[in-house]
């Protein structure tokens, strides 16, 4: 009985936690530049966010950009590389599955038979155009969010203040 109450109180404690929001450090955004045409000038995860500028950590190296060069700034990843990690997933995961599923065809006396490097062919690509679609569909649940700094420190300041809580 005691150990029932101790698993139950683990467990109840355990979800309470998962509800947590996730704090500004480890958001990933994309930074684009303040000019007319936009281009993209860095992108990471952030790691500080000072009244004039942002320090993002991308591939192990440290970026810092002035928040007077911003333009705006973009939360979570885009729809090409959702598609893409889909893609990727889906093509190693249906060539696994195809490849075990396959099966040796000099025993068989079939007048057919797909060997091992077939099956694993059609799985990837059967694995990429469902890897895709799927990568898709994660991106209209993506909620990412777009602020518009323009160089602006007042929109900067509001941005701080959004991303921080």
């Amino acid at each position: 009985m005691k150990n029932l109450f101790l698993i139950t109180a683990f467990f109840l404690n355990t979800t309470s936690f998962a509800q947590t929001v996730e704090k500004a450090p480890n958001t990933f955004v994309r930074v684009y530049d303040v000019t007319y045409l936009g281009d993209m000038v860095a992108k990471g995860k952030i790691i500080s966010i000072s009244d004039s500028s942002i320090q993002l950590l991308h591939r192990f190296d440290t970026i810092n950009i002035q928040a007077s060069t911003i333009g705006r700034i973009k939360t979570k990843r885009s729809f090409n590389e959702n598609v893409g990690r889909g893609a990727l997933i889906g093509v190693s995961t249906g060539a696994f599955i195809g490849f075990v599923g396959g099966t040796d065809c000099s025993n068989s006396g079939a007048s057919w038979c797909f060997d091992r490097g077939t099956t694993a062919g059609f799985g990837a690509f059967f694995g990429f155009g469902l890897g895709s679609v799927c990568g898709a569909i994660r991106n209209l649940f993506n909620n990412s969010a777009v602020y518009y700094t323009n160089g602006d420190m007042d929109n900067w300041q509001a941005f701080k203040g959004n991303v921080s809580n």
